[in-house]
């Protein structure tokens, strides 16, 4: 469901399209690799003295017949994040009296909006972990939301979010609080 409330500030939120053509190829290399592994099996297996993996000719050939059906599997998992990318109008937008993000699920695909009352805000978490992974929570009366930075164009893009998120929210131009 898409909400029409007039927005004063709208941000796009959805994966780079770049993303989603990457994986599609990631999927087609495991498809091809794991083919290949699966039909003709090195006679020696996989050694890496590196890591420390050894794989015998017939755990080779399980590998690229594991390969071969996970692949396809996981192509069929990305049209989702091609729907999002490509042909979706997912947003977050402020509006005079609510804050309009996607409808959170459990797989994070959804296109459906719900709106919050900025009155019903109750806190704004910034999650910023040292592996990369940066988002903000809000949390209001009916539950939480995550925003993830990656879901935004830019850094830059996703900080502005923010800043106009607690803005609008009253919670001034401080910095969200650290999640706990």
């Amino acid at each position: 469901m898409h909400i029409t409330t007039p927005a004063i500030r709208e941000f796009d939120h959805r994966p780079h399209p770049a993303v989603a053509v990457l994986m599609v190829f990631c999927c087609a290399g495991g498809i091809a690799i794991g083919g290949f592994l699966a039909a003709y099996p090195p006679a020696n297996g996989i050694r890496s003295e590196l890591r420390g993996i050894a794989l015998s000719q017939e755990q080779t050939r399980w590998f690229g017949i594991f390969l071969l059906v996970a692949s396809p599997a996981a192509a069929l998992g990305t049209i989702g994040l091609i729907r999002i990318s490509f042909f979706s109008e997912r947003r977050v937008a402020i509006t005079e009296r609510s804050l309009i993000v996607p409808k959170p699920t459990r797989l994070g695909v959804s296109l459906d909006e719900i709106e919050i009352p900025l009155d019903e805000i109750t806190r704004l978490s910034l999650d910023d972990h040292t592996t990369g992974g940066r988002g903000v929570w809000i949390i209001h009366t009916g539950g939480k939301v995550f925003l993830a930075a990656n879901m935004f164009r830019s850094r830059r893009e996703f900080d502005a979010m923010a800043r106009a998120v607690m803005k609008a929210a009253g919670h001034g131009d401080d910095e969200p609080a650290e999640v706990e």
